[in-house]
């Protein structure tokens, strides 16, 4: 018994200093997302749009510590710029904006053990992974006639049309898992950057609002209006209803490239 209370002393003792120690740190900067999916079937600069990122990480050791983030941008694709003839008669397009709040685990490959100590004008750099979950809103938009509509509200894929088998309207905020790796590296005592890519595993097939079939296009006007009618179906009669508009099994998914100047408080005098 009394083995089990000093163990549990010891380590709540330990658990102590390393919670004082902690050091936090706070990053912005200029961040790329790239979108993958039914519109997409290779890079593209056409198809960039600037974004950015910013957050901060409390480190509960020298190696690992956990970061709070937001990520906002825009995604772009289009059929226009595929190779594939049928993909360019499909001649589907969208963007949507994206804006990503997440919660990361970050490992770092070479640890400062002067974290929580007090730092040193000495440089540190580090390779480090990361992985978390994350919640992301969107709202993929086409243009028709010089003027942009949201598509989710229209029902492209006749998700509003009842009694046709067609799937349920798709949520417009889901969640996502964050993965990827960066490099670190601190310059002055309480200033460093990072520059780093991560990969977005989702569970929608609609980042694009494009997944399934075309819909009945008499019973999509009369449901959703023209404009849902011409944006569904923007083949010129090439696709009739119920042939394939894309690929339901495979998910979307994008990538953020991004970099960033981090500011590390400085450790509180006692």
């Amino acid at each position: 018994m009394l083995n089990r209370l000093l163990f549990l002393f010891l380590t709540l003792s330990s658990t102590g200093v390393l919670w004082a120690q902690r050091s936090f740190s706070l990053y912005a900067g200029p961040a790329l997302p790239l979108y993958y999916g039914d519109l997409s079937d290779q890079f593209h600069l056409r198809t960039l749009r600037g974004g950015a990122h910013l957050g901060g990480s409390a480190y509960l050791l020298p190696g690992i510590s956990v970061r709070l983030g937001f990520t906002g941008g825009v995604l772009t694709g289009a059929d226009s710029l595929a190779d594939a003839k049928p993909r360019q008669d499909r001649n589907l397009s969208f963007r949507t904006p994206l804006a990503e709040g997440s919660v990361q685990l970050v490992w770092e490959w070479f640890p400062d053990r002067r974290y929580g100590k007090g730092w040193k004008n000495r440089p540190h750099f580090s390779p480090y992974l990361f992985a978390g979950i994350a919640g992301f809103a969107f709202q993929p938009q086409a243009k028709l006639a010089d003027r942009w509509y949201d598509l989710q509200p229209l029902g492209t894929e006749g998700q509003f049309i009842h009694n046709g088998g067609y799937p349920a309207p798709y949520k417009l905020v889901q969640a996502a898992f964050p993965v990827g790796g960066g490099l670190s590296y601190r310059f002055e005592r309480t200033f460093g950057v990072q520059l780093e890519v991560g990969y977005r595993t989702l569970f929608t097939d609609y980042l694009d609002d494009v997944s399934n079939i075309y819909p009945d296009a008499e019973k999509l006007r009369q449901t959703s209006g023209p404009v849902a009618a011409a944006l569904a179906n923007r083949s010129n009669g090439i696709f009739a209803d119920a042939e394939k508009r894309g690929n339901a099994s495979v998910d979307d998914s994008y990538i953020v490239v991004s970099c960033a100047l981090v500011y590390y408080l400085p450790k509180k005098r006692r």
